[in-house]
């Protein structure tokens, strides 16, 4: 059998497996994003949402949406965006996404 000892040790490793999860950075705040681009421009007026749509290849108000400019079809604004969708923003921008904080 398993004897009491392994059997802390197991649940201490659980434990912090856990509490490393909450630290998982799998996420953004669209904020964060929004002010990043916002940044961008103002570095590069002729730079539009619309443009950035395009260099991603989706529409504008799936941008927007996504990005949280504008409510989603449920009626709330998106609160966070996965990295894998910033670091795609970042990089349309020509940029490198560990400009953006938190990518």
């Amino acid at each position: 059998g398993v004897t009491a000892r392994r059997v802390r040790v197991l649940a201490g490793h659980e434990r912090d497996r856990q509490e490393l999860e909450q630290f998982k950075l799998d996420s953004i705040a669209t904020t964060r994003v929004r002010a990043f681009l916002e940044r961008e421009f103002e570095r590069n007026p002729e730079l539009t949402r619309a443009e950035l749509a395009h260099r991603l290849r989706m529409h504008q108000a799936d941008l927007d949406r996504q990005l949280g400019y504008e409510p989603t079809k449920s009626g709330e604004r998106q609160r966070r965006i996965g990295i894998p969708a910033a670091s795609r923003l970042v990089l349309a921008l020509g940029r490198a996404p560990r400009e953006l904080d938190g990518c």
